[in-house]
């Protein structure tokens, strides 16, 4: 999709891009506020809206976010919210969590790289987080990275390991191995997902 001189595209590819696309954050700042559109290694990459399922899930997840941020003076923030990771990449993440030791990257937006970052994936979206936005977030170094599938049922947990993310093991109850605060029950959140939802 082309819209004035800025051409829009989806994630299509098999793997992460392996080359940096034309636009930069001048470009991206200068598109109409609220466009679903993210700079991904130089590209605006678009997405449809998503779907009431996926809402009530990040809903959910920013609701245990913000219950830990309150006790631990962190912040939590949900999309859209531009995080510039640099000059080519402005994810805009669909959970967000800072540490109160990282605060200073909160300003006008997210300028720089929050501790915890949470995609839940759609149709539509599934293979730009599991591919593009996978190695993205673990080279900028992020350290930790979520992934929930609301059709398994499932939240994957990664851990960032020298720019790559390794598999978090996890029972029932997950423990961040990297943050003591962060923990969330998986059993009672899919539960209590069940409540909420309109039958």
């Amino acid at each position: 999709m082309v819209t004035g001189s800025v051409t829009y595209e989806s994630f299509t590819s098999d793997s992460p891009h392996s080359t940096v696309g034309p636009y930069r954050a001048m470009d991206y700042w200068q598109l109409p506020e609220g466009e679903p559109v993210e700079l991904l290694r130089g590209r605006m990459i678009v997405s449809p809206s998503p779907s009431l399922l996926h809402q009530f899930v990040v809903g959910l997840l920013y609701e245990r976010l913000v219950s830990i941020a309150e006790r631990s003076h962190a912040f939590a923030m949900v999309a859209p919210m531009d995080t510039v990771l640099s000059d080519d990449t402005i994810p805009q993440p669909d959970v967000i969590y800072v540490r109160k030791e990282n605060r200073a990257i909160l300003k006008d937006r997210v300028r720089g790289v929050p501790d915890l970052v949470i995609e839940v994936l759609s149709p539509s979206t599934s293979r730009r987080d599991r591919l593009e936005k996978f190695d993205l977030y673990a080279k900028h170094g992020i350290a930790e990275y979520w992934l929930v599938d609301t059709e398994a049922r499932t939240i994957e947990f990664f851990i960032n390991d020298g720019g790559t993310f390794t598999m978090a093991t996890s029972t029932n109850v997950y423990q961040s191995p990297q943050f003591a605060e962060v923990q969330i029950d998986i059993v009672d959140f899919w539960q209590v997902l069940d409540q909420r939802l309109p039958t």
